[in-house]
């Protein structure tokens, strides 16, 4: 987690612009986890030079509208988190518990919203004005099964690669948007542990799990099947012999494969750093307070149920501090009975 506070040195300069920039930076390098489904999309669909140019230029302008309204609503939705990171960048941040409880609030419930924004604007004005632009350009075929069918770019590849394409950049932009705002949840953490936990809003692991499982399996299945049917359809109408075909298959198969075993790795690199970083941050802490450093506290750098182990853990090392410290004080007031009793026996 060390690497990664290294990002907290920029937090000072930019305050709540800090959150805005994370989340440009985390779309920016998202967009790599399209590149799957474009390569489906152009292996598939086979546009001629003419529409692929055409393409080329909308599906970026697209993509740059879209981007500039999650990062609209990721602007609206951490008002109060900006104000407060604005506030502590000036060296004026104060106590207060109900903006402590809202800024909370929004900084730890940032992943989810802004991943089902990525996925409802993407889909709404990347996704569904591609696949009607591709259909209006398409023949009309009463078949699929058509020789027709060889010249006419299907837009149902433009739809099921755009899909690939979509859960790509979300599930990316999710994993990257919930490591890189640490810095900032670390700062926004509530003083008051009840609050900490009443305020979390963050996913909980099993859904983490259900999200990424159900998405690999769904790319995998839009990269794989769509090859079949492209091909079916060459053997049956194309001139190229059955051999060359299937070598064709073979490859394509091979290469999407690939692809969607890089993705995997990828996005379970990043599930498993969420949930060893904290657990290696309560191990260290473990070992301090093992020595007798009861002032030390675990880094709540998760939202999900290892922050609520983390949580619940320093509200224990709390309770064992103030048990110390009472202790100690009842020991020091011991003591001096004592002494005002020796010195009492010793005059008598």
């Amino acid at each position: 987690m060390k690497k990664l506070l290294a990002f907290e040195q920029s937090l000072p300069r930019m305050g709540g612009r800090f959150i805005i920039i994370v989340l440009a930076v985390a779309q920016v390098i998202s967009l790599v986890a399209a590149i799957p489904g474009m390569i489906s999309v152009q292996a598939n669909a086979q546009f001629n030079l003419q529409r692929l140019q055409g393409f080329l230029v909308t599906i970026p302008l697209l993509f740059i509208v879209s981007n500039l309204i999650i990062l609209f609503i990721g602007w609206r939705s951490t008002r109060t988190a900006r104000k407060r990171l604005d506030a502590w960048a000036k060296g004026v941040l104060r106590p207060n518990h109900e903006e402590e409880l809202v800024a909370w609030r929004e900084i730890t419930s940032l992943t989810w919203r802004m991943g089902i924004a990525d996925g409802v604007v993407n889909f709404f004005l990347v996704i569904l004005p591609a696949f009607f632009i591709t259909y209006s350009q398409s023949d009309t075929l009463s078949s699929p099964f058509q020789p027709t069918s060889l010249n006419s770019p299907d837009p149902v590849y433009v739809l099921l690669g755009g899909i690939v394409a979509l859960l790509g950049v979300g599930i990316l932009a999710i994993l990257m948007i919930e490591r890189f705002t640490l810095p900032a949840r670390l700062i926004l953490l509530p003083t008051d542990l009840e609050t900490q936990l009443s305020g979390r809003s963050g996913p909980l692991l099993v859904s983490k799990f259900i999200v990424l499982i159900l998405g690999l399996i769904a790319i995998a299945i839009l990269l794989i099947v769509p090859i079949g049917y492209q091909q079916t359809v060459q053997i049956l109408y194309s001139e190229v012999s059955s051999l060359k075909v299937f070598q064709s298959y073979q490859v394509q198969s091979i290469v999407f494969s690939a692809l969607a075993l890089i993705l995997g790795l990828a996005f379970s690199y990043y599930v498993s750093r969420s949930i060893s970083d904290p657990i290696k941050d309560l191990i260290s802490t473990f070992n301090k307070i093992e020595q007798g450093d009861l002032t030390q506290r675990a880094p709540v750098s998760s939202t999900d149920e290892l922050g609520i182990v983390t949580v619940q853990f320093n509200r224990m090392v709390n309770r064992l501090e103030g048990l110390q410290t009472t202790l100690e004080q009842q020991v020091l007031e011991r003591t001096k009975q004592l002494t005002a009793m020796n010195q009492v026996a010793r005059a008598a």
